[in-house]
């Protein structure tokens, strides 16, 4: 018999190790005294961030760098994929987690590509969730842990560790149960 895969899920990631992740650090926790939280109809609403149109970081120079790199790291993740499209960077924000934040489950709609950045955080920093799109339907059960056997798939943050995924994709943060900040830093891409 031959077996097919088909309908992947692909989440690429990439490590930065060029960029001064603390400069920007202390610049997000600057913004955060100075502009007014976004999001906030999220069930999460106590976790600080630049959504909604409050600061977009795309727009910010002193992000520019990093956004470069961003940008340039979705490029390959679309070449190893063997996606002829090219995608544009439509917009980004920060994410401030303190003691008790979480984000919800949710996807980014009206855009393909997603990504984000742990720019701050240790190693006792709430994961990233990816829930699986099949997640909802009547799933089979295996013997072993198969590719195709997973059901959620979480990631711990590291200093300069960028997720890609497509943006329909749902994701959520755990809880944030330690004392300590954890940062992101979220982009979307269009077409």
């Amino acid at each position: 018999m031959i077996i097919e895969r088909f309908f992947p899920t692909l989440i690429g990631y990439a490590i930065n190790d060029t960029i001064d992740n603390g400069d920007l650090a202390n610049y997000c926790l600057k913004i955060k005294n100075e502009v007014k939280s976004g999001g906030k109809n999220w069930l999460s609403s106590d976790t600080y961030n630049t959504s909604d149109g409050k600061l977009d970081i795309t727009k910010e120079e002193k992000f520019k760098p990093l956004n470069n790199w961003i940008s340039d790291r979705v490029n390959d993740y679309l070449n190893l994929i063997k996606s002829s499209d090219k995608v544009k960077l439509d917009g980004g924000w920060l994410n401030i987690y303190e003691k008790g934040n979480y984000q919800e489950y949710h996807n980014h709609p009206n855009c393909v590509i997603s990504t984000i950045y742990f720019l701050d955080c240790d190693k006792n920093s709430s994961s990233v969730c990816f829930k699986s799109p099949y997640r909802e339907m009547l799933t089979l059960k295996y013997k072993e842990n198969t590719i195709d056997n997973f059901d959620v798939v979480c990631y711990k943050p590291e200093n300069g560790k960028l997720l890609i995924f497509r943006s329909h994709l749902e994701h959520a943060v755990e809880k944030q149960i330690n004392e300590g900040v954890r940062i992101t830093l979220s982009h979307n891409f269009k077409i």
